[in-house]
């Protein structure tokens, strides 16, 4: 009745390595799949951003350009209404046209 019961508790002892070792085996299939999913994607976005870089980089480089000459555009104004003494601002124009 004792080699029974240790038999018993090296078959079970037994079932639970091979449980182990199958869902050791299961676990690195599934971190694999997920790993390739992930790098796929990552692959996908990378394509992308490559494809948009050029845009963004014109883009960054003529909003300085157009800050730049709003600012020119803004100072010249303001220098011109204080050489012709005009002292209306766009919202008062606007009221006086009845516009908006």
């Amino acid at each position: 009745m004792g080699c029974d019961r240790y038999d018993d508790l090296w078959l079970i002892n037994r079932q639970i390595k091979m449980t182990q070792a199958y869902l050791s085996e299961y676990s690195s299939f599934t971190n694999e799949k997920q790993l390739k999913e992930t790098l796929q994607y990552r692959r996908v976005i990378k394509d992308e951003l490559a494809k948009l870089m050029p845009v963004y980089n014109m883009l960054r480089a003529e909003v300085g350009k157009v800050n730049e000459q709003y600012d020119w555009a803004i100072r010249k104004g303001y220098e011109l209404r204080q050489s012709l003494n005009v002292t209306l601002g766009i919202e008062e124009v606007l009221a006086a046209l009845d516009v908006g």
